[in-house]
């Protein structure tokens, strides 16, 4: 069973344009054009970082607007893992490293995405996005059944 699909070329272009547009709202807090990117519909959503989840594009703005006053990295990268490509539906699992100088922590997030085509090109609709951490060797494990 394949994990990914060929990725047609208006997608790999928004998905480029994405990830232009994300590491200038990480590293200038350029937040419009990303939020340009998002589908302004009522079933986008978020499932952030910071800030828990959000539906409906004028929350999903709020939250990225709110984040981009408060958080700001010196560096930003991805690298996509997988992706997924349909006629109208599309997604894309990645890795975003963030780097901050001084006492700012380095972070890798682990990263899906959900596109859909709206009136002839591809939206964002979903993006969740959590910190990647390690596999605790320590913690005990469960017996199951």
């Amino acid at each position: 069973m394949p994990t990914s699909t060929s990725v047609s070329a208006d997608l790999q272009t928004f998905i480029d344009d994405l990830h232009d547009k994300l590491q200038g709202h990480a590293t200038r807090s350029d937040t419009e054009p990303f939020l340009a990117l998002w589908s302004h519909s009522p079933d986008a959503s978020i499932m952030a970082a910071v800030g828990g989840y959000h539906v409906g594009f004028d929350e999903v703005s709020k939250l990225l607007r709110w984040v981009s006053q408060r958080l700001r990295s010196d560096t930003y990268s991805a690298r996509t893992l997988l992706t997924h490509n349909g006629a109208d539906l599309a997604a894309s699992v990645e890795l975003e490293n963030y780097t901050s100088s001084g006492d700012g922590p380095e972070m890798t997030l682990r990263v899906t995405h959900v596109y859909r085509k709206e009136d002839g090109g591809w939206k964002l609709l979903h993006r969740h996005a959590e910190q990647l951490t390690p596999v605790d060797e320590t913690l005990p494990m469960r017996a199951t059944n």
